[in-house]
């Protein structure tokens, strides 16, 4: 129904809620569930992109934020229909101490290249996933991503989740940035899907610099094979 019968029409209306949270440095986990669109800001990170028609659904999203003050702002639309628009945030929980998780929608994650070339899905870890089609070898504006974690100094496992589907490359090529310099690690992600996949153990500075890297570049023919960029994991061992 309408959020004020009388001045705003039951249906094709939108809305704008901003906030400012001041919570302890640490990692959050928000949970939004419309009918019909939403986009969620938290930091000035596009934390949730819902913008379309649906019946209500439920989305969530991970993010480490610094103990400053924190903007929140969140924008819905509703055409016709049912209207739901429901927003909560908490500490987010980890099944292991020190492990951390850097999603596609995390302000870790970031994204490079040609962006036509970019294409986003709703399924994988999280609920969502970016892919892309490969190039056989290094070309101008070629897309490439980076996952940077926010680790304590020590020795971490680091695995890559492979999603079901857009994973066709058998020669994801992952470099892993860490204490002792670089490391190639080359996963299949056709023959993965629905699972975690180790990249090795090594040690981290936790300086803020570390990352994990893929690009579009596999080797493989041309536009031939989809890769998928997901989430990534640092597991303390």
């Amino acid at each position: 129904g309408s959020p004020a019968p009388g001045v705003v029409n039951a249906d094709l209306f939108s809305v704008r809620w901003t906030r400012t949270l001041n919570l302890p440095a640490g990692s959050y986990h928000f949970t939004l569930t419309v009918d019909d669109g939403a986009r969620l800001w938290v930091n000035d990170h596009l934390l949730v992109d819902a913008w379309r028609d649906q019946a209500p659904r439920t989305y969530t999203g991970d993010i480490y934020l610094p103990d400053s003050p924190t903007p929140i702002k969140l924008e819905y639309y509703e055409h016709t229909g049912g209207a739901v628009a429901r927003l909560s945030w908490a500490g987010a929980d980890t099944s292991l101490p020190g492990e951390v998780v850097v999603d596609d929608t995390d302000a870790g994650f970031v994204r490079g290249g040609s962006a036509s070339g970019w294409h986003v899905a709703y399924e994988g870890h999280g609920g969502r996933l970016n892919w892309t089609r490969n190039n056989d070898r290094t070309r101008s504006n070629y897309n490439w991503a980076r996952w940077y974690p926010r680790l304590s100094p020590g020795t971490y496992e680091v695995l890559v989740f492979i999603p079901e589907r857009y994973t066709t490359t058998s020669n994801a090529r992952y470099w892993v940035a860490h204490a002792g310099g670089y490391t190639l690690q080359t996963v299949d992600q056709s023959a993965n899907g629905g699972r975690w996949v180790s990249l090795g153990t090594y040690r981290f500075t936790g300086s803020g610099g570390e990352y994990v890297s893929l690009s579009d570049i596999t080797y493989e023919t041309r536009l031939t094979r989809l890769i998928a960029f997901d989430a990534i994991k640092w597991v303390p061992r």
